[in-house]
This record gives C-alpha cells, structure tokens and sequence, in this order.
C-alpha cells in the first residue's frame, strides 16, 4: 500500500432509532478503497426517516452520528502495543483495556459535567474508574489494585487461542511486567526509574512496589500508551497478528485485511455499561448492534429483556 492511509471509523448510536423508530430496516455496511486510500466506514441506515429524541435542552441529545479519524501514515501495522507502531495504538484500544478508565458517564456532560473528557492523557484521578480493577490505593511506596471480579478475556471464535476466562492478577503482573520490559524499560528502578516489582500477593491483589513516588503514575502504569493489559495467551501465540488480539473491551476483531478493513464485532462479556434515566445509553446499545449483525427490531427485543421501554412495532 503507497501513499498516507486514512481510517475512518463511524459508529452510528443507534439509542434514538431503538427507542424511536417504527420501522426495522435491516443496518448496511459499506467499505471502499482505492490504491492510494483506504477508507473503512461503518455506517447504520435504520430508516429512510430518522427521528432524533433529545432528553432537554441543557441534557444529552440521542441519535447522530459519531466518526472517529485517525492520523496516520500508513495502516495499523502491528496489534501489539509493545512494538510502537503508530497508528495502531488507537485500534487496539477498542480490544484492549487499561487497569482504569475516563469516568465519563458520572463526571463528564452526562454527569456532574467536572471535567471535558477532550485530552488522552492526564486525565485527574479523581474522574477516574476502574476497568480491570475494582480500587486502588496510592501511598510513598506502592500502588495497590484490587482486582475486579467477572472480567471475561472474550476469545469467542478463538478458542484455539485461549478459553473465555476470568482476567486474574497474574494476567495484569504478566502483562505490566511485560510492557516494563520491551515498552518503557527506563520506568524499573534499576535503570533509575521509579518501579521498583510487580506483583501479586494474593487472588484479588497487584502491588506495584515504587522506589519514589511518581505523580504521572496514572498515565505510566495505568492507563496511557503502552500499558494496555494483554493475556499471556496472546503474547504466545504472537501478539502482533491482529487475528490473534483477544481483549476484554467493547469489541473484538473479527478480521483485518491489510489496506482494506479491520472488521470488529461486539464482546458479548463486555464488563461496562450504561443506562440514564430508562433510556439505553450508546454503550449499551453499540454492545448489541453490530453493522447489521441487529436489525433494530432485534435491538430492541434486547433492549426490552433488559427492562427498558421500547416501542416494538410489527412490520
């Protein structure tokens, strides 16, 4: 593939056609290329008339649309975030989880509205949650997580690779271990640095033991570039075949096809969700509506399984 490649990514938030829509047309993807770009957009077209609901006026509005773009200047190369490979990086992060995450849905606009959520990085600890972890704790020596329970490594179809287990402690040792060494070696005490073990001492507990206290922790362990949490599985296998990726976030890769697409579907396990005021939040719905994989009446029956109201009309 020559010249610059450019991925474009739309996800439709389906929220308001669910809640919304009188008719079930079945959602259509469409890809295109050509030899010197590649653009891959994933679009749904529930109807040929689309109702917007909008909660009020200072409230969140439902519907629309949401294109991700991503500089960069060939295709994502390589899934494993320790070979610094860039564009991949932001593709991989819709696989793979941090130990913490932005929380959004309590201090961002649908929330409290504390902080803009528009920066990667650094962003306040205290408008964060925890995605593989349940709590932390930060003193002058250490950092310490506690594991969250049910946490699926979602292998479905890839079986061959590894079972559909729960995440454990060894797996994120194994995993920050690993990006210590190939990624940021510079960070282990040894080398001057301020991580001095990873370890686990127990069934629910990691321990990042500190030479000196580091106050861009967050960003360098736990949730910025390289620190992603992979399953020792994977990396045996060879975690730089996107085919071999198996995560535990909101979607998994289906295929990827070098200069054409890279195909995701829903993780079915996915630990995160969100619901305001009886009404599916895009988290939810996207986790069940997959490029017309649903149609919007399907959506909708998942939707009323779940206890939320939906208007489900016969055709």
């Amino acid at each position: 593939m020559k010249g610059k490649t450019t991925w474009l990514i739309s996800l439709l938030l389906v929220v308001s056609l669910v809640l919304a829509s009188c008719t079930s047309t079945p959602a259509t993807t469409t890809a295109t290329s050509s030899s010197t770009k590649t653009t891959t957009t994933a679009v749904t077209d529930a109807t040929t008339s689309t109702t917007t609901t909008t909660a009020s006026p200072e409230g969140p509005q439902y519907g629309g649309k949401i294109t991700e773009f991503v500089y960069g200047g060939a295709d994502p190369q390589s899934a494993d975030i320790c070979d610094k490979i860039w564009p991949s990086p932001p593709y991989i992060a819709l696989v793979v989880d941090h130990l913490l995450i932005g929380d959004y849905q309590k201090y961002g606009r649908r929330g409290t509205n504390a902080f803009s959520f528009n920066i990667e990085r650094d962003i306040p600890e205290q408008f964060l949650k925890g995605a593989l972890v349940e709590s932390w704790t930060v003193d002058a020596a250490s950092i310490t997580f506690k594991l969250k329970k049910g946490v699926i490594w979602a292998s479905y179809g890839k079986e061959n690779i590894m079972p559909s287990r729960e995440v454990t402690v060894d797996d994120i040792v194994f995993s920050l271990t690993r990006f210590l060494d190939k990624h940021s070696p510079a960070m282990w005490a040894k080398n001057g640095g301020w991580v001095s073990s990873v370890t686990a001492p127990d069934k629910t507990t990691v321990v990042i033991s500190t030479a000196k206290f580091n106050p861009n922790w967050v960003y360098d362990i736990a949730k910025g570039y390289g620190n992603d949490i992979y399953a020792p599985e994977v990396v045996k296998v060879g975690a730089s075949n996107w085919n071999n990726l198996i995560g535990t976030g909101p979607f998994m890769v289906d295929s990827y096809v070098i200069g054409t697409a890279l195909n995701l579907k829903r993780n079915p396990q996915y630990w995160d969700k969100a619901i305001i005021d009886g009404k599916a939040d895009a988290v939810l719905a996207a986790s069940i509506f997959h490029y017309g994989t649903y149609s919007i009446r399907e959506t909708k029956e998942y939707l009323a399984k779940k206890g939320i109201p939906v208007r489900i009309q016969e055709n």
